[in-house]
């Protein structure tokens, strides 16, 4: 649900920031980052701690998303579940290929929580279709700008 802030006075409340969630593959991270950071500039609530730097200390991480820690990785998804859950907005990135399936988990928990889909990238499997597809992360953020954004 977006963070809404209320006027007393008028009885009205508007939306003042909605949360964001962005699915990919865990090695994307780095590429990611300065996208979050661009979404945060512009008002967005961005979960997605998975791809924050030093939340995760199992290095094996890079080579395989499961890690060598099955109990970090466990509470990882714990987590990644409850962030997705509390998102408005779900974004899957499907630039690289990836053999873990781990972001079409993910974009199925947020196609039956209810979030806004879309998708940066080609479609890689049937369920891709359901996310609306943006060319490129500049072209999804101009649309989120426009749309979502209420000042």
């Amino acid at each position: 649900m977006p963070i809404q802030e209320a006027n007393f006075k008028t009885g009205k409340i508007k939306v003042i920031k909605y949360t964001v969630y962005i699915a990919s593959k865990f090695h994307s991270r780095y590429r990611l980052r300065p996208i979050k950071a661009q979404l945060q500039a512009l008002g967005f609530k961005v979960l997605s701690k998975w791809m924050d730097p030093d939340v995760n200390t199992d290095t094996t991480c890079d080579i395989d998303s499961l890690g060598a820690n099955l109990e970090l990785s466990k509470a990882e998804a714990e987590r990644d579940s409850a962030e997705i859950k509390y998102s408005d907005i779900f974004i899957i990135d499907t630039q690289d290929v990836s053999e873990t399936g781990g972001r079409e988990v993910e974009l199925g928990m947020a196609m039956r929580s209810g979030c806004d889909l879309f998708r940066v990238g080609p479609i890689r499997n049937v369920f891709h279709t359901q996310a609306p597809a943006h060319n490129s992360w500049q072209e999804l953020i101009e649309y989120l700008r426009e749309n979502y954004i209420h000042g």
